[in-house]
Order: C-alpha cells, then sequence, then structure tokens
C-alpha cells in the first residue's frame, strides 16, 4: 500500500517544467525575436529553451534526441557539449554516436547524412548514461572519441577543460584510450591525449 501523507512525500526533490521552444511551432521569425531579446537559450538551429528553466545539460540532452537513434548514445563532441565541456553554445556540426555490434542504424529522419555519424564501441555504448532519457557516453568515452575524429583544437581544449573541472581524471582518460585501440584514429588520439597530458602535468 502507498502512503501519500505528508511523511511520504520526499523531500529535496526538485521538479523543472521544461519548455523547449521549437522553429517548427512558432515560426522563424518569432524564435528569432525570442532569441535576440534574451528571452530564449538557443541549444540548436531549431530549438531554445528559456534561461534558468532546467539545468542545461538537461536541455541540452533533451535538444540533441532528434539525433540519437534506438540502441545509440551521443558521443565526441555532441557528448561533452551535453556535458558543458565544448566552446560552442550550439550543437556541433557533427553529431557522432556509438552503438553496439550488430547495429546499423540510419540517419535520423531530417538529418543531413553530412551531419550526423556512428561507430561500433560496445565498451562505450555498455558505460553510457541517460541524461533525460537520452543514451550520453560517459565523459572519458567521449573524450577519447572526439580526439579520435573531431577537430583537434575543440577536443583538445574540451579535454583540457575537463581535466581542469575534474569531469575525468587522467587515469580514465588513459584506461578510455586502451579501450579504443583500433584503426588509425587511434594513433591521433594517443598522441593528442599525450600532449594534452604533458601540458596538464606541466601546468
Amino acid at each position: 500500500m502507498w502512503g501519500f501523507g505528508p511523511a511520504a512525500r520526499p523531500r529535496h526533490v526538485k521538479i523543472y517544467l521544461m519548455v523547449l521552444v521549437d522553429r517548427r511551432e512558432v515560426g522563424v521569425a518569432a524564435l528569432t525575436r525570442m532569441r535576440r531579446d534574451g528571452v530564449l537559450t538557443t541549444l540548436t538551429d531549431d530549438v531554445a529553451i528559456a534561461p534558468d528553466a532546467a539545468p542545461l545539460h538537461l536541455a541540452r540532452a533533451i535538444a540533441l534526441r532528434p539525433w540519437i537513434p534506438r540502441r545509440a548514445a551521443a558521443s565526441g563532441l555532441a557528448a561533452l557539449w551535453v556535458y558543458g565541456l565544448t566552446r560552442e553554445t550550439l550543437v556541433p556540426a557533427l553529431v557522432e554516436v556509438v552503438v553496439p555490434r550488430g547495429a546499423h542504424p540510419d540517419p535520423p529522419t531530417g538529418v543531413p547524412a553530412c551531419g550526423w555519424a556512428f561507430t561500433t564501441h560496445q565498451a562505450a555504448y555498455a558505460h553510457a548514461r541517460s541524461i533525460a532519457g537520452v543514451r550520453i557516453v560517459a565523459p572519458a568515452d567521449a573524450v577519447i572519441s572526439a580526439l579520435r575524429t573531431a577537430d583537434l583544437a575543440d577536443a583538445m581544449t574540451a579535454t583540457y577543460g575537463a581535466l581542469a573541472r575534474g569531469v575525468v581524471t587522467p587515469q580514465e582518460l588513459c584506461e578510455a584510450v586502451s579501450r579504443h585501440r583500433t584503426g588509425q584514429e587511434y594513433k591521433r588520439a594517443l598522441a593528442a591525449w599525450t600532449a594534452v597530458q604533458e601540458a596538464w602535468e606541466g601546468r
């Protein structure tokens, strides 16, 4: 039997009424005006949210949902964007996802092929977490994925920022590098991580 009296009420629970404003619902002119007037914070080209309506990482995860097929998890700079570790305020131009072995998703509807890519990585997918119902790889896996394939200036800056903010540790990144030991991109990621690690240790 469930109780709903005062004693049964959970304490310290925050409930957010999150309203995402979509261009397709309000029109381009209205969305542009609300952004210009500071009424909304831009998340993507099409979606914005009222400032302080909810934690930004939740809003970003929800805004990213159309790019993430079933049995996929956001990775690389897209995941780092959700975690607030990129310099950009908008979702990256290329959204990368990881899928488990045997999954071959089609690009999501309405998303251009040049703006979306998937790779197979069982461990990164298995370690992904759910944020607002959207699967996002762990920060260390997102960092290494970005170092493998994204613009190195953006990826290395995000890596250093993740270390500085305590989101990841050097040990976690070393372990993540060892989990991503395939293909030519591994050498690129290892070299970039080594450079960031040296800068971090010499600070």
